[in-house]
């Protein structure tokens, strides 16, 4: 069912992509949440790059793709290789095939233990291991991901506990 609902917003961003006229220096205002990381969960590297290449054949030049602090940071400035060499595999492959990734710094619900507890960001200790966080990773797709999205949903209470502010 999902990937009948997938297939379906490609085939409808694919008609409006053909309908909009445009240089062909122009990027696309069309993206899709294509959900790489997660994609790759269910069917691994296959549907990871089956996806990107439907996504790129219709014409999708962005992607909103989740970058879980907690996924990448397992303890204090220790980091999980494994974490980026997949990361880095998708989004190099979504370049490949003309897609841009528009990245979201956040956590994968309120994590990570070791800084947040179970918890939103409250203090500065908080506050600046996010930073530095997000100061690595975006250094470390430098010239890769130009957009980033500052966390996901602080004004709704699942994405900001234990309530939004």
């Amino acid at each position: 069912m999902k990937c009948k609902i997938i297939v379906s917003c490609l085939l409808i961003c694919s008609f409006l992509h053909q309908s909009i006229s445009r240089s062909a220096d122009d990027i696309s205002p069309f993206g899709i949440n294509l959900n790489l990381e997660r994609v790759g969960w269910l069917g691994g590297q296959a549907a990871k790059d089956s996806a990107v290449i439907l996504a790129g054949n219709i014409g999708i030049q962005w992607s909103r793709e989740t970058f879980c602090w907690n996924w990448f940071e397992v303890d204090s400035a220790q980091y999980d290789n494994n974490v980026f060499a997949r990361y880095d595999e998708m989004v190099d492959s979504a370049l490949a095939h003309g897609i841009n990734h528009y990245g979201i710094l956040t956590t994968d619900l309120y994590d990570p233990n070791w800084s947040l507890g179970d918890a939103a960001p409250s203090t500065q200790k908080h506050f600046q291991d996010y930073a530095n966080f997000a100061k690595y990773l975006t250094e470390h797709y430098k010239g890769k991901i130009k957009h980033w999205e500052i966390w996901n949903g602080p004004d709704i209470a699942e994405y900001w506990p234990p309530a939004p502010n």
